[in-house]
């Protein structure tokens, strides 16, 4: 009985130690199959920002060309000047492989030398390629300046007739600015240059119609030269909240005052996309913008909390009881941004100000008797 049970126990480990042998085997089956057929995604070059000379690969000939983008960090070390546009580095290719050694001739040119722009310029003013060495499969391609007409860089086999590829190297029309403008349909425009503050007068006019229209518009500057059209969009948000390192007071938070825990604001949304939109610059700008006046104390532990909205005053109200002590305040931080194919560029230091006239239209004449009597 003692050997039975003793055989069926040794039958049984044995069965156990197969199955997990095969559930071993099979995971690292899954693993090898996993590693062969699922590769890691390398980062897309598109999601690079583009600039300056743009590299286009070809192959022709039996000769293809690789390219990839030198850092500015890495100029020194791959023996670019440290005052260079932009940097490749290229490399030369033959399939299927061939015996023999495989050496290379590098040359430049302009595509078309006697267009307009290219006529009398020397192509390795704006543009060179160095090989790492004599008949090297490797060369570094060098953009020095911008240029208005397209480069090609020719890689020739020095062994075997017939064989060479082309790249063509382009230069990227360069984001150089934007220009932001209120446009006035009857005062005329308000131009908003970078870095500067812009003041403009609040007005109060009792009627339906505003006599102080703008609407913003944005359009990009771009460089002269360059063989690649760049194409750009604007944004041009209006922010109340400030700036790292600003201590400018703005609208949205003009002060607190009282005590026990009071407080008393004045506020103004931001706008997160101005472009098109339309500023009164008066009373009609109260409303679509929420300008109000927010206060608040707190009483038996709890807060209470009092909004004045600008568009419920009148005209006399506005002036005597806020818009008087805020003017000169910052109304907006304007961040401006434009974004391109081949680069983009951003600005955020310009403000928009506004001042309520001192006489404004609420001055009064008085002559010191009402009466004459002769």
């Amino acid at each position: 009985m003692s050997n039975y049970n003793d055989n069926s126990w040794s039958e049984r480990f044995g069965w156990i130690i197969t199955v997990i042998a095969m559930v071993l085997v099979a995971i690292l089956s899954i693993g090898l199959l996993c590693a062969l057929f699922i590769q890691p995604q390398e980062d897309d070059p598109e999601a690079e920002p583009k600039d300056g000379a743009v590299i286009s690969e070809t192959a022709e000939h039996g000769v293809s060309l690789m390219s990839a983008k030198i850092a500015p960090a890495a100029y020194a070390s791959n023996g670019v000047s440290a005052l260079a546009d932009t940097a490749y580095t290229l490399t030369a290719s033959v399939e299927p492989d061939y015996a023999g050694e495989k050496t290379f001739d590098w040359s430049i040119k302009f595509e078309d030398g006697s267009s307009s722009w290219a006529n009398g310029k020397s192509v390795t003013d704006y543009v060179t390629v160095t090989p790492a060495s004599d008949g090297a499969d490797t060369a570094t391609v060098e953009c020095k300046q911008a240029f208005g007409e397209r480069i090609l860089v020719t890689c020739t086999s020095r062994d075997y007739t017939g064989l060479s590829a082309t790249c063509t190297v382009d230069y990227a029309q360069r984001i150089t600015g934007i220009d932001v403008t209120l446009d006035g349909s009857r005062t005329g425009n308000v131009a908003i240059p970078e870095g500067e503050e812009v003041s403009i007068d609040f007005t109060y006019y009792g009627g339906t119609s505003s006599y102080n229209v703008y609407t913003l518009t944005a359009t990009p500057t771009y460089s002269d030269v360059y063989t690649l059209a760049e194409e750009a969009t604007c944004e041009v948000s209006f922010l109340t909240s400030a700036g790292a390192d600003d201590s400018r007071t703005y609208f949205d938070h003009h002060g607190s005052s009282g005590s026990m825990g009071s407080y008393s604001y004045t506020r103004v949304d931001e706008i997160e996309n101005a472009i098109g939109k339309t500023f009164s610059f008066d009373n009609h700008m109260f409303e679509p913008y929420n300008f109000r006046h927010e206060s608040g104390s707190f009483v038996t532990g709890e807060m209470t909390k009092n909004t004045t909205y600008y568009k419920d005053l009148s005209g006399e109200e506005l002036a005597e009881r806020y818009l008087t002590q805020d003017q000169d305040t910052v109304l907006w931080r304007v961040a401006a941004s434009v974004e391109g194919k081949y680069g983009s560029y951003t600005r955020e230091d310009s403000y928009l100000m506004y001042a309520w006239p001192a006489a404004g239209n609420y001055a009064n004449l008085s002559l010191s008797d009402s009466e004459l009597i002769f």
